[in-house]
């Protein structure tokens, strides 16, 4: 069974699955540092938990910066790649702010901008580093 958690801050019980995910793929996989990982800002952020048979298996946040939502932290374990799990994440955020008459953006590691493109993004600008990762800015135009 497939279930999708929406929630803000980190006061959540389930914060911490997501934080367990984000440092298994960021932390782990990708060798971010912990202080980039760990900014500080889940607080101000909500986020999104996907279950399946009751473990957890990707996750993201997003949050309001200035008048656009700024969309980060998307993870899916590495068994669980592949099986759409990114796409419900994203669809979940999406889907709770697109009435809300916001941009929408989100900086997209190299590896994962044609994902954002078959989703409704668009690249928004020059490539950048970031935590030794090749990023993109990309917008929501769909």
């Amino acid at each position: 069974m497939l279930k999708v958690e929406k929630f803000h801050g980190i006061d959540n019980p389930l914060f911490e699955s997501c934080k367990k995910i984000r440092d298994v793929v960021f932390i782990h996989e990708q060798n971010v540092p912990v202080e980039i990982e760990q900014d500080g800002l889940d607080d101000k952020a909500k986020h999104i938990l996907v279950l399946k048979d009751g473990k957890a298996v990707a996750t993201a946040r997003f949050r309001l910066v200035k008048d656009s939502y700024k969309l980060e932290r998307f993870a899916v374990l590495i068994a669980e790649r592949g099986k759409g799990f990114g796409k419900i994440v994203l669809e979940a955020i999406i889907d709770s702010v697109k009435n809300d008459n916001k941009n929408i953006f989100l900086y997209s590691q190299d590896i994962a901008v044609e994902f954002y493109k078959k989703n409704g993004f668009v690249i928004d600008g020059e490539k950048f580093m970031e935590a030794g990762i090749v990023h993109y800015p990309m917008r929501y135009v769909q």
